[in-house]
């Protein structure tokens, strides 16, 4: 039995509105979103027990926000163009890049809403 508490391993697909959904459990050495196009990117995993940024970019907050992190700044911003390139137009993404005690987080977040990365 392989537990997967992190949606490690699996294969997304993004919505038009830049949700981003589980559609099947593998295990594969990677995650991978694919757009409504056929375009898809692919993010490796260093281990099973590893999340990935696109895992959790398929969960939102009681808000509706997604939000997924990395230290790998191509890995961010990959999904992140990748993201951008593959929704409807007026979706807004944030990308930020924040240090503390010397190490780099990136992060990824969205609204799932027109014009808007507001989290008022």
């Amino acid at each position: 039995m392989r537990l997967d508490h992190y949606g490690a391993f699996d294969d997304y697909a993004l919505k038009d509105d830049g949700s981003v959904e589980l559609t099947k459990k593998t295990d594969d050495k990677f995650d991978r979103l694919t757009a409504s196009n056929g375009k898809e990117i692919k993010i490796d995993k260093p281990t099973s027990s590893s999340g990935s940024i696109i895992s959790q970019l398929s969960k939102k907050d009681a808000d509706g926000f997604s939000i997924g992190q990395t230290s790998n700044a191509t890995d961010a911003r990959n999904v992140y163009n990748f993201m951008d390139a593959n929704t409807t137009r007026g979706i807004e993404f944030s990308l930020t890049g924040t240090m503390e005690k010397g190490k780099a987080n990136y992060s990824i977040s969205t609204s799932h809403k027109l014009l808007s990365t507001n989290f008022d």
